[in-house]
């Protein structure tokens, strides 16, 4: 709730397009969207190579490296994110965004290379759950910038365009892992793979200058909602503004206005349901972390085939948001994007229910992993942003950033308990895990479906639709 409190001598936002101030315009923005697109593309590399790892430290015995460990590393990584989430991720709120970015992929780079010299699994983890904790800064860090100086782009296609690229790292991180993996040993891809984040942030630094972008590293003053819809820049006055009413979420002070604003979002049913479709999406998720793994120890191929054919089935996540960006490009309503959503979602549980009740072969199971990411991945992206920042806007509460915190950070807590379970099955039986990924998959998706077209038929989304 922190990340929601204005400060008075303007130093920062609430960084939500609720108080956003453009301070570039026209095709400007354009090079400022392509520019943040490919900064985050990097901010996966630190932590998206996970999956694709996994079968190369099970693989080294000096590591004591066991399927149990991988479900803890799993477990930790959703954990440390959403510590991560709950603790720091207000900070985008308070200092640059693409400072907190920059500073993100540069200990993530460092980090990489102390990971590659632990002897063993302890550290290992240790070591990579300060990454995930630092990662959960960067989300909000982007979604600042898209408030704060992309206010003539639609926030749909911002969205997806930023995820586009998010999933398209993911999948390379993996296919570039797996290449690595051809020619050198793990440690020394990894060394590889940090040298690249500490590269890309010194380029970075470099473009910023060359470009006279500088003002993308200073704060930037909070607006009210009306000035921000049209543009104007806020007056010292304004910043300052008038004192806080006691149903916005800035009026937050005291553990005793935590507690009172926590009642009162958790009595909206609509918010319940956003919890309940983000947690559905995390279990849904598990099953693909997992792919690598499964990959190797159920259908035999190769550590680095294995990391290679993990980044490739990620291709339908990549194709999922092409196609978010194309429905948006021709104009379709809102409304209409969630139909499709759970469409999406619902071939999901059919493919969930296929691994559940066939034993099905590796060309199969590629084929299937590729749909599944295919059918969650749009809804991932668009469900809970769009609607906690419309809600905010219909109760002008702008807590944008509250919302989205809390809603994540239980959801995750939630995946990161799935994920230990899995692990847990995979100790005693390959088979045993796979299935059990699979039955979460199927929970996850009928929970993404049945809480989507409760949202849908919400009074809430009568006012929500205004805004297409």
């Amino acid at each position: 709730m922190a990340a929601a409190k204005p400060r008075l001598d303007g130093s920062s936002c609430e960084a939500t397009p609720l108080q956003a101030m453009s301070r570039v315009g026209g095709k400007a923005q354009v090079g400022v969207l392509s520019g943040l697109c490919v900064a985050y593309a990097c901010c996966i590399l630190p932590v998206g190579l996970t999956a694709g790892l996994l079968p190369a430290l099970e693989e080294d015995s000096g590591l004591m490296w066991t399927p149990m460990t991988s479900g803890v590393y799993m477990g930790m990584s959703m954990w440390a994110a959403a510590l991560g989430s709950l603790t720091i991720g207000w900070f985008p709120d308070h200092f640059p965004n693409v400072l907190v970015m920059m500073v993100y992929v540069l200990i993530g780079g460092l980090m990489l290379n102390a990971m590659s010299m632990m002897q063993t699994a302890g550290t290992f983890i240790a070591l990579h759950m300060i990454v995930f904790v630092l990662k959960s800064t960067t989300w909000p860090a982007a979604m600042s910038i898209l408030g704060t100086h992309l206010t003539g782009v639609r926030p749909e296609l911002s969205i997806l365009f930023v995820g586009l690229f998010s999933r398209c790292s993911s999948v390379g991180s993996s296919i570039l892992f797996g290449s690595l993996l051809l020619h050198f040993s793990w440690r020394t891809s990894l060394q590889v793979v940090g040298a690249m984040c500490i590269a890309s942030v010194v380029m970075f630094r470099l473009v910023i200058k060359l470009s006279n972008l500088d003002h993308l590293l200073e704060k930037v003053p909070a607006l009210a909602p009306a000035q921000a819809a049209l543009g104007v820049e806020a007056s010292p006055d304004d910043v300052a503004g008038p004192a806080p009413s006691p149903g916005n979420a800035h009026s937050i002070q005291s553990l005793a206005d935590v507690s009172t604003y926590l009642k009162r979002i958790f009595q909206e049913p609509e918010f319940l349901l956003l919890i309940a479709y983000a947690i559905g999406l995390e279990l849904s998720l598990g099953l693909q972390l997992f792919v690598s793994a499964f990959l190797h120890s159920i259908y035999r191929e190769s550590i680095a085939e294995s990391a290679i054919y993990s980044g490739t089935m990620n291709f339908g996540e990549v194709l999922s948001l092409v196609l978010g960006i194309s429905v948006f490009a021709l104009g379709m309503r809102r409304k209409t994007v969630w139909h499709l959503i759970m469409a999406q979602t619902f071939i999901g549980m059919c493919v969930s229910a296929t691994i559940v009740a066939f034993n099905v072969s590796f060309s199969m199971f590629v084929v299937l992993g590729t749909v599944l990411g295919f059918t969650t991945t749009l809804g991932g992206y668009l469900v809970v942003p769009l609607h906690c920042i419309e809600l905010a806007k219909v109760r002008s509460t702008g807590d944008i950033a509250a919302r989205v915190t809390i809603v994540d950070g239980l959801a995750v807590i939630v995946g990161a308990a799935s994920r230990l379970l899995v692990g847990l099955a995979r100790n005693s039986d390959e088979n045993s895990g796979l299935l059990m990924a699979a039955l979460f998959a199927l929970l996850g998706t009928s929970i993404m479906t049945a809480t989507l077209y409760l949202l849908a038929r919400n009074p809430v989304e009568s006012a929500l639709s205004h805004a297409d």
